[in-house]
């Protein structure tokens, strides 16, 4: 008897909170934009293409080489920008759509060798499109959410290849055959992270920071050119976002 009332209670409880929950006042949209900085997965071979390739210049009939010690390699790629467009079902739920970019050179060499300044390397930029379900948390003021979305990324790799000399300042691209081939390749992505949002006005709120675990599938190689074999590996990448939102429509 006593566990049946329990019950009973315990659903009569839950029947007047939904309905109140879901009868608060809340926003229907929101907008977000701000920085993002991204953690990629390397490719399977870069350091080994880092290692391997020669770069060098020839003026005046002397030839400058780049020893291999000056590149270095990096994975983050800090350039970048996120937006988010939010439609809210109820204080709860709501539908994000979400463009992300972001770019860095994952390989560079900027060095100086008898007054020539070499300026070498790859630079990597990646843009994504993702949609999915938002759980909002908290209240208006505070609200930490969390996220899962599904999409399309475009990963694109390029080369940089110049010098300056006397202060002008050349490509010397043309001198690599074939450096101008190099990935872009287009496939799915998936999202899961969260965030918190402050609100520092009825219309505005501070993203202070939204974490995701971003997943492509891209050429698990640098190189896109005649050794590229064709298959793709799961890259494992961090996301942060920091930000404004615009929060409309009661």
């Amino acid at each position: 008897m006593k566990v049946k009332l329990l019950v009973a209670v315990g659903c009569l409880t839950a029947c007047m909170i939904c309905p109140a929950a879901f009868a608060q006042d809340y926003h229907k949209f929101d907008v977000f934009m701000g920085y993002s900085l991204s953690k990629v997965s390397d490719y399977d071979n870069q350091e080994d293409f880092r290692n391997s390739q020669s770069w060098h210049v020839t003026i005046g009939g002397t030839r400058y080489d780049v020893p291999r010690s000056e590149f270095k390699s990096s994975s983050l790629l800090a350039g970048g920008f996120a937006a988010a467009f939010t439609y809210n079902f109820n204080p709860t739920l709501g539908l994000e759509t979400a463009l992300r970019y972001n770019s860095g050179r994952i390989v560079k060499a900027d060095t100086d060798i008898n007054d020539i300044k070499f300026n070498l390397g790859f630079a990597r930029k990646d843009f994504a499109f993702l949609i999915g379900p938002r759980l909002s948390f908290g209240t208006d003021s505070v609200k930490p959410f969390l996220h899962g979305l599904v999409g399309l990324s475009n990963d694109k790799l390029s080369v940089s290849a110049d010098v300056t000399v006397d202060g002008r300042r050349e490509s010397i691209l043309d001198n690599y055959e074939g450096m101008r081939d190099f990935n872009n390749n287009t496939s799915f992505a998936f999202a899961l992270g969260g965030g918190l949002d402050v609100s520092v006005s009825e219309m505005f709120a501070i993203r202070v920071i939204q974490a995701d675990y971003y997943i492509t599938s891209h050429p698990k190689d640098i190189y896109a050119g005649n050794s590229y074999d064709g298959d793709n590996k799961i890259f494992g990448n961090i996301n942060l976002s920091f930000g404004v939102v615009l929060k409309f429509g009661r």
